[in-house]
């Protein structure tokens, strides 16, 4: 009686062994699952997030090539244009911003696909340097439509204004990396060059309401 007994614990222990392994390896299982659908999830994620990057870099570029072409009286014949552009500006780090909501919940471990976690990686140091660049513009713009605005003002000209651009999204530089660097921080932009509408001043006075 008493060795039946014995037999009939071993074979529930060893039922019990078995649901255990079983639902041990059905649990492994699903988070191979879930952690393939992630990585699959992150590819995808930064193919958008690469193109609102690439968008956002191309757009900066312009702004700075034009910036660099542009006296005050030409921010005068192109002010809609250049509120234009801020906006668009906006947009386009509101663009990276969105696109990099799954990167930045999903990108903080490890992956077994070596090309996932490159892409966290780069993920990283490319939306790091995008608002910090982003952050750093918006100073620099400021000052640069504050010196034009001015210069409207002071000269009573009846010239529209320059928009300022906004902190849409941080307030502050960020380090995503946590590495202590502020990767994008402190890049300086020269003011508005001022020696054209010097030498055309009697030109703009003319243009006083």
């Amino acid at each position: 009686m008493k060795r039946k007994i014995v037999v009939g614990i071993l074979v529930i222990i060893l039922i019990a062994l078995g649901v255990l392994a079983y639902l041990f390896i059905n649990s492994i299982k699903e988070d191979q699952a879930i952690t393939a659908e992630k990585a699959k999830k992150i590819v995808s994620s930064y193919e958008k997030f690469d193109k609102s990057i690439n968008d956002f870099a191309s757009l900066r570029e312009t702004i700075y090539k034009k910036r660099e072409e542009t006296f005050l009286e030409d921010f005068a014949k192109t002010v809609d244009e250049w509120n234009k552009r801020a906006k668009d500006y906006e947009a386009a780090i509101e663009a990276v911003e969105k696109n990099s909501e799954f990167l930045k919940k999903n990108c903080n471990v490890r992956f077994a696909d070596v090309n996932v976690n490159g892409k966290c990686t780069t993920f990283k140091a490319n939306y790091e340097a995008a608002v910090n660049y982003y952050l750093n513009d918006v100073e620099s713009y400021n000052k640069m439509a504050k010196q034009y605005n001015d210069w409207v003002t002071n000269n009573k000209y009846s010239y529209g204004k320059l928009n300022d651009l906004s902190k849409t999204i941080y307030k502050d530089y960020i380090d995503v990396d946590e590495d202590g660097e502020f990767f994008g921080k402190g890049e300086e932009v020269e003011s508005v060059k001022e020696e054209k509408a010097s030498d055309s001043k009697g030109e703009q006075t003319d243009d006083k309401q």
